[in-house]
């Protein structure tokens, strides 16, 4: 497959005007500035700030022909908090080829190397989303959600369903969470001492105690990373994440109930899926699956990857 990366700067005016429904969640003025309209039932409004969204793109095989005309829409991947873009490079890549499909693969708002924004919310990373679709001229599309990831994508099912042809929801559920251990993990990221690290090493030992688990660790200091004087800096806007956590943990009330083909992926050893939360998922949900791959946590894609692979793969396979 051939892959490019490319960053899209939004709010220049659209390259083509998104169909406006009946209860849709967005329309384009003529600055080019996304507005939401049909936010809940109490149809709030609001403004949003937008900037450029860096995306990799992973174009379809083109060896097989009978493939690339089975599959309609492309596949969108959103990752989870401290995630980037390249967290599901294999899982796109390998689309790309095996069922000849577009993918992108997008940073989230002050995530990577999409821009940074004092706020980010579900409903602004949404409307980011739409923006990028906007810019990249693509009507509709199946999306795949880690975690942040999922619940943006949940949001998009409810709030501009005409954009969703499916959606994936990778051990996540639209329901508001405790702690779960994200802001004790945000105060350790603040509060460790960048001019003091020797290396990378150095703060992996640093936040044992604060992060026990060493996959989870790797992951979230992947945003770790040295400058041109050999300096330590955060990749991704830890004190907007860090501001934000508890929007990042919930989910807004009163959402629009869901229709689209929709499959709830998630890990066996997550402590995320309870039964009261998968019953709630099913009330917003009403065109949903659920599916559990077994000797994985939270990080499903990397726990289990080949199995994660044939999961996406089959679904997007029939609904895609």
């Amino acid at each position: 497959a051939v892959v490019s990366t490319q960053s899209g700067h939004y709010g220049r005016g659209p390259k083509r005007m998104i169909p406006k429904t009946k209860g849709s969640l967005f329309t384009i003025s003529r600055k080019g500035w996304i507005h939401s309209k049909w936010l809940t039932p109490t149809n709030l409004s609001m403004s949003t700030t937008t900037g450029s969204i860096s995306f990799k793109q992973y174009n379809a095989s083109q060896t097989n022909t009978d493939l690339l005309a089975s599959h309609k829409y492309p596949v969108v991947f959103l990752h989870g908090v401290f995630g980037n873009k390249l967290n599901f490079d294999k899982q796109a890549k390998w689309l790309s080829k095996d069922i000849a499909v577009d993918c992108y693969s997008l940073d989230a708002r002050n995530h990577g190397s999409s821009f940074w924004s004092e706020t980010m919310s579900y409903k602004e990373m949404a409307c980011d989303l739409v923006n990028f679709l906007d810019e990249n001229n693509i009507a509709k599309v199946n999306i795949i959600g880690h975690s942040m990831g999922g619940k943006t994508a949940c949001m998009m099912c409810s709030m501009n369903p005409e954009l969703v042809n499916s959606a994936i929801i990778v051990d996540m559920f639209p329901v508001k969470f405790e702690a779960e251990g994200l802001d004790d993990i945000c105060t350790s990221l603040l509060m460790l001492n960048l001019s003091g690290l020797s290396t990378r090493n150095h703060a992996f030992n640093i936040l044992e105690s604060a992060i026990p688990s060493p996959a989870e660790r790797n992951f979230i200091l992947s945003n770790l990373i040295s400058d041109k004087k050999h300096k330590w800096k955060w990749r991704c806007n830890l004190e907007a994440i860090s501001d934000f956590i508890s929007d990042i943990r919930g989910y807004p009330d009163n959402m629009a109930p869901s229709s689209t083909r929709t499959l709830f992926l998630y890990g066996g050893s997550s402590d995320y899926a309870t039964k009261s939360r998968l019953e709630q998922t099913k009330l917003m949900f009403s065109n949903c699956d659920f599916e559990k791959i077994d000797d994985a946590g939270h990080i499903v894609h990397l726990d289990q990857p080949e199995r994660f692979y044939q999961a996406i793969k089959a679904f997007i396979c029939k609904y895609g």
